[in-house]
């Protein structure tokens, strides 16, 4: 339940995001997504190495 509040949250931050960057700009919604899923990503293996 935690990571899936944590993926609402990210999804907001997001949404965000693109409210902020015209949609002109050179950042699109898949640049976005790839840096989050890069972060998340990043992140997840920082915990399994805390974890084990």
């Amino acid at each position: 339940m935690k990571t899936l509040k944590k993926g609402v949250q990210w999804d907001i931050r997001i949404q965000q995001l693109k409210k902020v960057i015209p949609s002109g700009s050179r950042f699109t919604s898949a640049h976005l997504l790839t840096l989050a899923f890069a972060i998340i990503m990043v992140f997840g293996c920082i915990m399994k190495m805390i974890a084990s």
